[in-house]
This record gives C-alpha cells, structure tokens and sequence, in this order.
C-alpha cells in the first residue's frame, strides 16, 4: 500500500538495507557543510529510536544537492536520508511519513514578544498591515 504524503518532511530509506550481522550498519546521510541545524534534531530522533537496538549509525559524507544524495540513496551508499517526498523519490526508496516537524516545514509562523500580546490579541488584517515582520535572525 502506497500512502501519499505530498510536501511532509519524512525519511527516505533504501530497501537495500539487509544484512544478519549481530549489530547492523545503519549509514545515514551527513552534508559535508550543516546547512541547517534541524539536522541535528533529526540524528538525534533518529538515535533516540534505535537506542538499545542492534543498530550502529554510521555518517556518510554527501553533498548537499538532494538530488546526489538521492543518486547515493538508489545506489545503496545511503540507508537513511531526509527532505521531501514525490512519487518519482518513492520508486527508488521507502517513504517514511511521520511529519517530524508536524509539517512545519516550508511554512511562516509569526512569533512576537510575551510583552507585545496585548498588541496583538484582537488584531484584524488592516491592523496587521501596519507592522514590520522579518524573517531569520
């Protein structure tokens, strides 16, 4: 059964992933420069769930072009690689749709100060207008 989950942060795993050794090599996909730091997040979820499991991680090396990641995924380089799904990614690995970031990513969420709620409680769209918001840092 094929579950589509269009635009949901998931795991993508090879179904080349099958050996019987006492403690299996689980290698997991690691950019060569950390272009984001949810990565982090993510190895440790990914370390939270195979603790006491016969798994060991081992980081491979990738450029952070998906699309070579993906190549090195298809090929068997990679067990383990995260981004966005697509039917053509789900032809060459399974897709595992557990949102991570509850399909946050991708998307804005205005955050403001504990000190400027009251500015904002009852605010409609024109109000709105009137501020500056910015994004990043």
């Amino acid at each position: 059964m094929r579950i589509n989950v269009p635009y949901c942060f998931i795991a993508l795993i090879s179904l080349s992933t099958c050996s019987v050794a006492a403690t299996e090599i689980v290698k997991v996909a690691k950019e060569q420069h950390k272009l984001y730091p949810r990565d982090d997040y993510i190895v440790s979820l990914l370390e939270l769930a195979l603790a006491n499991q016969p798994y060991q991680l081992q980081h491979v090396p990738v450029h952070p072009l998906q699309q070579r990641t993906l190549l090195k995924l298809s090929q068997g380089d990679v067990d383990i690689h995260w981004g966005m799904t697509s039917p053509d990614r789900e032809a060459i690995a399974t897709a595992i749709p557990i949102p991570i970031f509850k399909g946050l990513i991708g998307k804005r969420i205005a955050l403001i100060k504990d000190d400027r709620q009251s500015d904002f409680t009852a605010i409609d769209s024109d109000k709105l207008k009137q501020f500056t918001a910015v994004q990043g840092t």
